[in-house]
């Protein structure tokens, strides 16, 4: 929670860099305020706050559509919200770059899992629908 904390702080004058007019200060400014997010998206994972996690993500991914660490913790983020299509997504895309990454294939299995288990419920639920 300390870290948190410190990362909601860090990455506070970094939200408003539209105005700076020089390329490669922008440009850093946008590095560090990547970082700052992808670094909450990682505290929002371990304690489950899935939403400000999802969050976090798409602020890199809106300026770092290829950052596989914003990949990864979104992927992990929307599994954790029940949005295993949008995961899924995700989940493959990771897995075309490095289908080695032992990550990715654990996030993978678990993505399976939760989906066989919606699938069952599902069945369930149309089974006594249509009964």
């Amino acid at each position: 929670r300390r870290a948190l904390r410190l990362y909601s702080a860090a990455v506070e004058p970094f939200k408003y860099i539209d105005g700076i007019t020089e390329p490669n200060d922008k440009a850093t400014a946008q590095e560090v305020r990547s970082a700052c997010y992808l670094n909450l998206a990682a505290c929002y994972d371990k304690i489950q706050d899935h939403a400000n996690g999802l969050s976090a993500c798409n602020k890199v991914l809106e300026v770092h559509s290829d950052s596989k660490k914003a990949l990864f913790r979104r992927a992990k983020a929307l599994i954790g919200l029940g949005r295993l299509l949008d995961a899924k997504t995700d989940v493959e895309r990771l897995l075309l770059d490095d289908p080695g990454d032992k990550a990715v294939v654990a996030v993978a299995a678990e993505l399976r899992k939760k989906q066989r288990v919606a699938d069952e419920q599902d069945k369930k639920i149309f089974t006594k629908m249509f009964s």
